[in-house]
């Protein structure tokens, strides 16, 4: 009886971090508004559907005129003007879209958490949760409080958010059908990882590369040759027709030289070393790891089919996959834009996290194999929960709080400060529907933006319609020539 009040106690505290870490980002999202390109693909796509166009004919139809004249991303391009045209900037809209995705993407990372500890490395379902806490600890308090715009911007929200929930959930359904034989996993498995590689060629070499090392684990070791062959490979098509689109070379705009080429590739390294060196000057994500090290030493695997050969060369090798994600968005925007993209920098963290827990998982495979007698006992293990939530909470506490986003996002939330930025924010779109005549001319009492939301860079003052693009896309949405807005004395 003890042990199992000891055990439903354990799994509330469980519950209780997961919502504590999430709830922050997922309550955020019920302030979002339109911004910049969601205006651009709402307009576009109602454009063509009042000439006759239905749903799916105009998502097509604006897919194949990217792929000529813009870029590969199929999959980017179809779900962009299709969600847009569905909801067409309706700010509720947006909002309930925005919640369901990111719900939708911390289940697909718990999917494929799962998979790889139950049948990767052969571990109690029991081990689940508590490294699904330290995974997004990682996303919550070590990414940069204004890179979360995948969760609160709704194109990128669809694009980069959602891809990478498919993407995840596919790699959940190949390892499941490696493991079971299933054939509608391996099929929906190629499904979802066809789409992911029609995602932004950052997504796209993510994909890739985890389809790889799930199909390399299927051949070796289940030996299921024909179904990682044949998923890997339509993943692989996937990215070939994103990466060889017209547009993509269009969208240079010059060619591509050796050098550019070289330069791009050692700019890649250059700066995933720098996170990785940005991420270990954080005390946190050092707790991270050695609670995860010392947790991973309860774990006893009960696979005993391969022997975790060379970690060395795997850590190295994991180095490199995080590079080959950053050298796409690295080749076309280069090493002084990069740190600014914040969605960019998003998909790249979030495989410097995957990948470290991979590689600390590998080490422990190969320790096992190495040292199969060491054990440490279950007793232990709650000891070690315990020390280590204090350790956590020591860290977060003594940090400042504007450098642990989810501690900011709660503190900012009770303030109020997100409701009068997105209150401000939806003020100016209401006065600019409303407004009479084609030329838009409203004057507003700003509200600085400090908050992880997306500013929508609003020209103030006058500009040269012919000219400057300015506020041409909102001024589009809703039907206007011109928007010139002027801030309160």
């Amino acid at each position: 009886m003890q042990k199992k009040i000891l055990q439903i106690v354990k799994y509330i505290i469980y519950i209780g971090l997961i919502i504590v870490l999430t709830l922050p980002s997922l309550v955020l999202t019920m302030y979002s508004y339109p911004v910049q390109d969601d205006f651009h693909y709402a307009y576009y796509g109602r454009e063509l559907m009042q000439q006759g166009y239905n749903l799916i004919t105009m998502s097509l139809a604006k897919t194949w005129e990217y792929y000529k004249t813009f870029c590969g991303c199929y999959t980017s391009s179809f779900l962009g003007y299709f969600f847009s045209a569905i909801i067409n900037c309706n700010v509720w809209g947006i909002r309930i879209f925005e919640l369901l995705n990111a719900i939708i993407f911390y289940m697909a990372v718990y999917a494929v958490l799962r998979t790889v500890i139950i049948y990767v490395m052969g571990y109690n379902r029991k081990k689940i949760l508590p490294v699904y806490i330290l995974l997004l600890l990682c996303f919550n308090a070590l990414i940069h409080y204004g890179e979360q715009e995948d969760f609160y911007w709704f194109i990128t929200s669809v694009q980069y958010l959602l891809i990478t929930s498919f993407i995840f959930f596919g790699i959940a359904l190949f390892l499941y059908a490696l493991q079971s034989r299933s054939k509608k996993a391996a099929i929906l498995a190629a499904i979802l990882g066809f789409w992911g590689s029609g995602g932004a060629l950052n997504i796209a070499a993510f994909c890739c590369i985890l389809y790889f090392l799930s199909a390399i684990w299927g051949f070796c070791v289940k030996k299921e040759k024909a179904v990682s062959g044949t998923v890997f490979g339509v993943v692989l098509v996937g990215a070939m027709i994103n990466g060889l689109a017209p547009g993509n070379y269009i969208r240079a705009g010059e060619p591509l030289t050796l050098s550019r080429l070289i330069e791009a590739v050692i700019d890649s390294f250059a700066y995933a070393f720098s996170r990785m060196e940005m991420f270990l000057k954080n005390p946190i994500y050092i707790a991270i790891i050695v609670i995860l090290l010392v947790y991973l030493l309860i774990c006893k695997s009960n696979n005993s089919k391969y022997g975790f050969y060379l970690p060395g060369l795997f850590s190295m090798v994991s180095f490199c996959f995080v590079s080959t994600i950053i050298f796409p968005v690295m080749l076309g925007y280069g090493k002084d834009i990069y740190p600014i993209i914040c969605r960019s920098n998003f998909i790249s963290d979030a495989a410097i996290y995957l990948f470290t827990f991979l590689t600390l998982f590998y080490w422990r495979g190969w320790f096992q194999r190495k040292f199969p007698s060491f054990a440490v006992t279950c007793r232990l293990e709650n000891v070690i929960l315990i020390v280590s939530a204090l350790v956590l909470i020591v860290i977060v506490g003594n940090r400042k709080s504007k450098e642990v986003p989810f501690v900011r996002e709660t503190r900012e939330w009770y303030n109020g400060i997100y409701k009068e930025y997105s209150d401000y924010c939806i003020g100016v779109y209401k006065q600019i529907e409303e407004a009479a005549g084609s030329i838009v001319e409203i004057t507003v009492k700003e509200v600085k933006d400090t908050t992880c939301m997306i500013n929508p860079q609003f020209r103030i003052g006058y500009y040269d319609i012919d000219k400057e693009h300015a506020n041409r896309t909102i001024a589009n949405f809703y039907g206007k020539d011109a928007v010139y807005i002027f801030l309160e004395e």
